[in-house]
């Protein structure tokens, strides 16, 4: 199985798992909302990715491998927390596409999209 395949399936689960704990999305902004929180949440991990690279940058240039070394361990780390952020990011588009309805109709908790 390719990585990208193997992504999707991870999408498909996590959306699976959503749709069971959670409520369908009421409206357009609900789901513009859940999908937000997904991205600010991406986002804080990408800003320190950024952070832990330039920290990286300047224990190379001072000839430090050893802090080099720690900080490529915590961009490890910190990028598969991103990863899993993108996860969810992607379930919750999915989920949007799934219970918000194309047109101005009413769903079914009454509220109407915008």
């Amino acid at each position: 199985m390719s990585l990208r395949d193997s992504i999707t399936a991870t999408v498909v689960a996590e959306l699976a798992t959503a749709c069971e704990k959670f409520a369908p999305m009421n409206s357009a902004h609900e789901g513009w909302a859940v999908i937000l929180e997904e991205v600010d949440e991406l986002g804080e991990e990408f800003e320190q990715i950024n952070g832990l690279t330039r920290g990286m940058f300047q224990s190379v240039r001072k000839n430090d491998p050893g802090a080099a070394r720690a900080e490529a361990e915590l961009i490890a780390l910190v990028a598969e927390r991103a990863a899993v952020e993108a996860v969810q990011v992607a379930a919750m588009a999915k989920r949007f596409l799934t219970d918000v309805p194309a047109s101005d109709q009413p769903t079914e908790g009454g509220a109407r999209d915008a």
